[in-house]
Parts: structure tokens; sequence; C-alpha cells
């Protein structure tokens, strides 16, 4: 028994010295690609969903957000899981925000897992807002991704009248008509109920978004999606007098937590097409 506790414990260090390694080779790669003027150089996409959180600190954070500002190489900048309350302060955030507004390449934003509530979703997408005022035709983000993130907190549930809540809404409804480009937009499992849903249903038709993931939302007080705002959703994007993106293409809506979205990937006998829309739902849905 000793023996095998000293090889098991033998098997932890080997793997934790391992681990740092990587962790230390993702963090002079980084370095390595940085200019003297504290450009990430030749970078098309960085993610650092996949970093150990022993890298991810405040001062690393600082130190990338400052370095790729300015940058316009980066297409795809991934956060997903990289950003906590131990290390994305109000300095990483400004930066973060910064970057945002004044990037001209960037295609992909995936802010995912990252705790971001309502009021930082207001102010990320008032960055966009200000991007794509100063560089018009410039401004190329077309996949913005939320993911497991809980938008509206528990303890706000209730504040949904109140005036923070309202700017909510004014920053929904100005991410969903105002920016030409945004073609897919992911709200997956984020808290969110049919209150949601209706401001949704306001002003998707004038959108240009193709593909909504809002699957495997239920918040603690409002319960999860239900079918008859689901229906009032189709009825509005099958309306041809008010559909801006009734043009053939098909819009992609996700309802279900198991399903990716994407034309190509619909293969399954969940998916109800009405006209230009393709729903994935449940099967009791299907049989409503």
């Amino acid at each position: 028994y000793e023996q095998a506790m000293k090889e098991q414990a033998l098997r932890n260090l080997t793997h934790k010295q391992s681990r740092n390694k990587i962790g230390q080779r993702q963090l002079n790669l980084i370095k390595q690609t940085n200019s003297k003027m504290h450009s990430v150089l030749q970078m098309k996409e960085l993610n650092l969903s996949k970093m150990y959180s022993q890298i991810l600190n405040k001062e690393f954070l600082k130190q990338l957000f400052t370095s790729i500002l300015g940058n316009n190489e980066i297409s795809i900048l991934n956060l997903s899981g990289a950003l906590n309350t131990a290390n994305f302060d109000d300095v990483n955030f400004k930066l973060l925000l910064t970057y945002i507004k004044s990037n001209t390449s960037i295609e992909e934003l995936d802010i995912s897992k990252c705790n971001i509530n309502y009021k930082d979703f207001n102010q990320i997408v008032d960055a966009m807002f200000q991007n794509s005022k100063t560089n018009n035709d410039d401004f190329k983000m077309s996949r913005l991704i939320f993911n497991n993130n809980n938008i509206i907190p528990y303890n706000d549930y209730f504040q949904v009248n109140s005036n923070v809540m309202r700017d909510f809404n004014t920053s929904l409804q100005n991410l969903m008509t105002k920016f030409n480009a945004l073609r897919i937009l992911s709200f997956k499992q984020c808290s969110l109920d049919n209150n949601f849903l209706k401001q949704i249903t306001q002003w998707l038709p004038y959108t240009s978004v193709k593909e909504i993931d809002l699957s495997f939302n239920d918040s603690h007080y409002g319960g999860s999606i239900n079918d008859d705002d689901i229906l009032e959703l189709i009825r509005k994007l099958t309306d041809n007098k008010s559909n801006k993106s009734n043009t053939g293409n098909t819009i992609v809506i996700n309802f279900r937590d198991n399903f990716n979205i994407g034309i190509d990937e619909i293969n399954n006998t969940n998916a109800i097409t009405i006209q230009n829309v393709t729903i994935i739902v449940n099967d009791e849905t299907i049989k409503k």
C-alpha cells in the first residue's frame, strides 16, 4: 500500500511538472510573438481557452491586452473560460473594451464562461457600436459567442423593469439591428427565459443574423423558454412584411442543448423548417 501511494504521488508530481512546462511554453510563445512595440504580429487567432489558470493572472492579461491594442491581424479572439473574478478586474476589462472599440480585423469574439453579466454585456455592445460608427465598412464582427454566462444573475431577476435592465434591452436591440456584418449570435446556457426571448422576437426580423443559439436556457424564476413564445417568434420571422432577413437564406434558431447550430449540421429529426426559418427544438415541441 505504501509503495502504491508513493508511486501515485510520483505520477501526480510528474503530471504537474509536465503541465507547468506546457503552460510556460504557451507563455513563451506569446512573448516571442510580441514586438518591441508590444504588438502581436502574424497571429490570426488568439486562443486563451486552453491555457492553464496559473498563467492567466491579472498581470499576464494586462500585458496581453496591452500588446494587442492597435493590432489588426487577429481575426478570432477566443477568451472562453479564461476570464474570471480573480483575474478579470476593471483595468483588464477596460483594456478589452478599448481593443473592441478600435480593432478592424476581428471577425469572431468568444467570451463564453467569463462571468459576463448584463452590465458587462451593455459595455461590450457599446464598444462594438463605437467601433462600427468609427470604422464604418471596416467593421467585420460576424460571430459573437456569449455561451455559459449568467447574463441576468439570480439576485437581479426582479430588476427587469429597472433602468439597468432597460439599458440591457436597448443594448440587445442595438446588437440585433445595428451590425450588418453579424451572422452568428450564441447565448447558449445563459439562464435566460421568455422575457429575453420576447426581446429577441422584437428585433430578430430586423437583423442580419442567420444563426442564433438559445439552447439550454432556464432561469431560476422564469423557467425555460416555452413553446408559445417559440411559435410567436416563428410568426414574426415568416412575416414577409417585416422580415429584413427574408432574402432566401435560412435563419437557424437552436432551442436545444444537444445540437450545434449551422445549416450543414442539421441532420436530426428534431429540426422544423417553415419557409426561411429552421427551428431546432425538442420532441414535445414537434408534437405541438
